[in-house]
């Protein structure tokens, strides 16, 4: 076999250093980029989403208690509220709550409080219920404190459920 033996380094090759292809010019040791902006970032969205998705359970929990249900249907068969506020009285529904209603206060059946807030929407119009309802011992009945409707227009009507 023939066997090549060489002296010296090879010739480089010629090098033509165009604009575009300029080397990165050194500048040292490269900073090392934080993370906390990125984490940060995660956990805002992280707990914005557990709080979204916190309210919609607690809402859809209360939209499906006895006592919200037992509301509409006292409202829909009231004779003053279907003379004020028309019939086909439904409870209002929002868009980011997957065209459910928004039910404000709590539903404590254990403790004895019930204390809701939401809005109906009639023939005439849309209006706020307001509903309040406690009871003072384990032994007694829930008493009624507020039962009440108040229109846009600032038309207060007050539910007597014992005729409905």
């Amino acid at each position: 076999p023939r066997v090549t033996t060489f002296s010296d380094t090879a010739r480089p090759r010629r090098y033509i250093l165009r604009e575009r292809e300029s080397p990165e010019i050194e500048r040292g040791v490269p900073l090392v980029k934080k993370r906390w902006s990125i984490a940060i970032a995660c956990t805002i969205a992280g707990v914005s989403a557990w709080t979204l998705f916190w309210t919609y359970i607690t809402n859809k929990e209360k939209i499906s208690s006895s006592i919200v249900q037992e509301l509409i249907h006292l409202l829909r068969n009231d004779h003053w509220v279907k003379i004020i506020f028309g019939d086909g009285i439904v409870a209002e529904t929002k868009w980011w709550l997957n065209e459910h209603p928004r039910i404000c206060g709590s539903v404590d059946i254990p403790q004895g409080y019930v204390d809701l807030s939401f809005r109906v929407e009639g023939n005439n119009g849309s209006e706020t219920v307001y509903f309040t309802s406690m009871r003072r011992d384990e032994t007694q009945p829930f008493e009624i404190l507020r039962f009440k409707l108040v229109a846009d227009d600032g038309t207060i009507c007050k539910v007597d459920s014992e005729n409905s």
